[in-house]
């Protein structure tokens, strides 16, 4: 594989917001909104310079995404891992080398969700915060510190490398009988704030640097705020 060589890797693929998210990252897409779902109205399509890494616990969430990339002519593959545990994610990181040796981040995704619960906050036990933190902010600061020596590597010749975290509104906004999901999200997000303002300065050498973005709010149509 060439010098420069880039991956991009999502941990947390599943039927949520995972395969949407995937579309993003492909060169030709179209999407297909309903008022329950999105559905892909194209195939995935991935040069095979861009191959893209799924992680995800349940090998059932991403084998179905490789197929069809590789049908379309991309490239991708899975690996059974839990990006919350450091343990299994350094040999997931250690399994991508060895598929794409050379090859440095040029995009990494954490979607991995702060333990969505609904409950009265007095019904709640400690926990369930604990489960939150660990998936939430807890999981993105192992997945950032595993992910970031790569993206920094890329960044004399990928265009954009980023380090991307997805949230909830819970992340701006606690809403009632939310109060742990709240918790884990806002965190999450205040570490991504940390994160953008320390290594930010340095995509400014990026070749294509033009603008950034620290945040970017994004609901659904029918979405109550």
């Amino acid at each position: 594989m060439s010098k420069n060589a880039f991956f991009a890797i999502i941990a947390g693929v599943g039927p949520g917001i995972g395969n949407p998210l995937l579309n993003q990252l492909t060169p030709s897409l179209a999407f297909t909104r309903t008022v329950t779902h999105i559905r892909r109205a194209t195939a995935l399509r991935f040069s095979k310079t861009y191959p893209v890494v799924l992680l995800s616990r349940n090998p059932d969430n991403y084998t179905s995404i490789v197929q069809e990339i590789e049908s379309a002519g991309g490239r991708a593959f899975g690996i059974t891992a839990d990006a919350t545990d450091e343990s299994s994610l350094t040999s997931a990181l250690e399994t991508v080398k060895q598929k794409l040796p050379g090859a440095t981040a040029a995009a990494a995704i954490y979607n991995i969700g702060a333990g969505f619960a609904r409950k009265p906050f007095l019904d709640l036990k400690a926990e369930e915060l604990d489960k939150s933190f660990h998936s939430g902010p807890r999981g993105l600061f192992l997945f950032a510190q595993k992910l970031l020596p790569s993206l920094l590597e890329s960044v004399p010749t990928s265009p954009t490398p980023s380090l991307l975290i997805t949230g909830a509104t819970a992340s701006v906004k606690g809403s009632a009988n939310f109060a742990v999901f709240a918790a884990g999200s806002f965190a999450s997000r205040a570490l991504g704030q940390s994160l953008a303002r320390e290594f930010g300065p340095a995509a400014s050498t990026s070749p294509s640097s033009s603008a950034f973005t620290q945040e970017l709010d994004i609901r659904p149509f029918v979405e109550k705020f």
